[in-house]
C-alpha cells in the first residue's frame, strides 16, 4: 500500500500498534476503554488523512503523536 510509505501512514501504523497493545495487554494500571478505541480511532483518521490540507495534516499528525507519547 503507498499509504503506508508516507510518514503519516506510518505514524497511522505506529498508532494502532499502541492502541491495540493497551487494549489486548491487561495490567493493573491499564487505561479505560475509550482510550484505546479513541487510539483506532485516531490511526483510522491518519490512514486516511492523504485528501486532508496541509494545515489539517500538521493538526493530525502533532495530535496523533500526542497520543503514542502519553
Amino acid at each position: 500500500m503507498a499509504v503506508l510509505r508516507t510518514g503519516l501512514g506510518l505514524q497511522a501504523a505506529l498508532t494502532a500498534v499502541f492502541a491495540l497493545v493497551l487494549l489486548l495487554v491487561p495490567s493493573a494500571s491499564s487505561p479505560p476503554l475509550y482510550v484505546s478505541l479513541s487510539g483506532l480511532a485516531m490511526a483510522g483518521i491518519l490512514f486516511a488523512s492523504a485528501r486532508l490540507s496541509s494545515f489539517l495534516k500538521i493538526f493530525v499528525a502533532m495530535y496523533g503523536i500526542g497520543y503514542v507519547v502519553l
